[in-house]
């Protein structure tokens, strides 16, 4: 395979990607495109980088015009004769380069270079490697619109795993403070063998030895802070899990966890942060309408109890504001709340909580506990 380019590959590429119309494609990350490349002949590629590409271009043969501020974080398809010109011209770009046998470039050489290229052995027409990494933008880019469209829509927590299925590849599952499960892959099954997983599903709750493993080695860890733990295998899992325990103003909320049967764990990592990200949206949402946080002087409320300064003018402006401005007595509540109840148990308590003083009552989360704002005109 002499030939850098091949009849019908000159100027755009496939699908009008060409480097004079580069698109904004979303949020994809170095580690995504190593997963992309895994079955190609990479010949280099740096170990490690906390890129993330918001651009893609294909450059067959020659260079064209793109803007400076869209080349920063753009990925480059190209081959070696314009590679270094492309990392010149824009500093904050990567390239993948096609080469034609197993030689690297003598780009490699120099270190401003090397640690923002890829090589790869061509063993197929330009177009479709061109295809490949279009569809790999392309297909994050629906993904996210996807899940945010959920989000937006304040949909629920199942939709979002079964539009998620294709993309993470792997089983998922969600939990709440009791470790009951609320939703999980139905597309995607756990794997067989050893697995604890397979035992949530036919009894709706983890067994006592995971659930053990989780109080542990990640809620005891996390302590009260949203935080992504990898779990190696033993003897409850046959494959690495990745957990995310969920909390909001201090409670613990819902638990995620996806069994990584297939793919590197940092590609894994990063494409399961995405979907975190709207679960906890969803759980925000959840908790700001079944507690009622949205109310402009919750803040306020939290300040008087925490002694911060304000002035009288403020607190009654923020009152002001409320459907209680007229009242002339209140008592506050304190419920002793631990955010390790179930889910289920926690919103039978805060509806309960809902109905005191003849509904004449505002309820709010201050830390571990639920207080109750009582008021009255008379």
């Amino acid at each position: 395979m002499g030939e850098k380019t091949y009849a019908g590959d000159e100027g755009e590429a496939s699908f009008g990607f060409g480097i004079n119309a580069a698109l904004r494609l979303g949020d994809v990350s170095y580690n995504m495109l190593l997963e992309k490349l895994r079955p190609f002949e990479v010949l280099y590629s740096p170990e490690s980088s906390s890129t993330r590409f918001s651009w893609y271009a294909s450059v067959p043969s020659k260079m064209g015009y793109l803007d400076h501020r869209r080349g920063r974080k753009a990925l480059f398809l190209c081959h070696e004769e314009v590679a270094g010109d492309l990392l010149d011209v824009y500093p904050g770009s990567y390239c993948v380069v096609l080469v034609d046998d197993d030689a690297l470039p003598e780009l490699l050489n120099r270190k401003n270079y090397r640690h923002r290229v890829i090589v790869i052995r061509q063993s197929k027409r330009f177009y479709f490697y061109d295809s490949m990494l279009q569809s790999l933008f392309v297909n994050d880019l629906i993904w996210e619109n996807e899940m945010d469209r959920v989000v937006y829509n304040r949909g629920r927590l199942d939709r979002l795993i079964s539009l998620s299925e294709e993309m993470l590849g792997n089983f998922i599952c969600i939990t709440d403070t009791g470790f009951n499960l609320i939703a999980y892959s139905r597309g995607i099954e756990p794997p067989q063998g050893g697995d604890g997983y397979r035992y949530l599903i036919e009894n709706n709750c983890y067994s006592a030895d995971l659930i053990h493993e989780i109080e542990d080695r990640v809620l005891a860890v996390a302590k009260k802070q949203n935080q992504l733990f990898l779990l190696e295998p033993n003897e409850s899992h046959s494959y690495p899990v990745l957990h995310y325990p969920v909390f909001i103003d201090n409670a613990y909320l819902f638990h995620v966890a996806m069994v990584c049967k297939t793919g590197s764990i940092e590609y894994l990592q990063d494409i399961f942060m995405k979907f975190i990200r709207r679960v906890v949206s969803i759980c925000n949402d959840f908790w700001k309408t079944t507690v009622n946080l949205e109310a402009s002087w919750h803040r306020v409320l939290i300040g008087l109890i925490d002694g911060e300064p304000m002035t009288d003018e403020y607190v009654d402006a923020q009152l002001a504001k409320t459907a209680i401005p007229a009242a002339r007595q209140f008592r506050l509540l304190l419920f002793r709340f631990s955010s390790h109840k179930s889910y289920q148990e926690r919103s039978r308590i805060i509806e309960a909580t809902k109905e005191l003083n003849n509904g004449f009552v505002y309820p709010f989360m201050h830390k571990d506990d639920l207080l109750a704002l009582l008021f009255s005109t008379s």
